[in-house]
């Protein structure tokens, strides 16, 4: 009896490529670093962050806030996903609603609330429409 693989070896080099494109695609375009506090606000700049969904996966990756005349822009370039956000100060919390521009597991949509700790880095929870529970993310300035 002859046994075929459940995977062809052209499929499986080629969802490598793929991941592997997304992966560059997204080192290559992501935004220049700004310094945290260059400008005096502390919520603007790079964030590496590392994060565990509602769903308690793990993932890592980078945050950009950047200052609008109407509040925050906010781009996540996370593993396997790229969002953007708009977000707003309320007391001394950053709050956000987020959708994925370029998802591995589909298209979601989603809400984030960020405190900054006395050491400049940034505490947070996510959720995703649709999902019981929220999860956590935390990031350090990229400077």
């Amino acid at each position: 009896m002859v046994t075929r693989p459940l995977v062809s070896r052209n499929a499986l080099i080629a969802g490598v490529v793929i991941v592997a494109s997304i992966v560059a695609l997204a080192f290559f375009t992501a935004p220049n670093p700004t310094a945290p506090d260059d400008d005096g606000d502390p919520w603007t700049g790079r964030w590496l962050i590392n994060g565990q969904s509602a769903q308690d996966t793990e993932y890592s990756g980078s945050l950009t806030i950047r200052r609008t005349s109407n509040g925050y822009d906010l781009q996540w370039l996370v593993t396997g996903d790229i969002a953007l956000g708009e977000g707003r100060v309320v007391g001394s919390r950053l709050e956000a609603s987020w959708r994925s521009t370029s998802a591995i597991s589909g298209e979601a949509t989603g809400s984030a609330v960020y405190t900054v700790d006395a050491d400049g880095s940034i505490i947070g929870s996510r959720t995703i429409d649709g999902v019981d529970g929220e999860g956590t993310e935390e990031g350090e300035p990229a400077g």
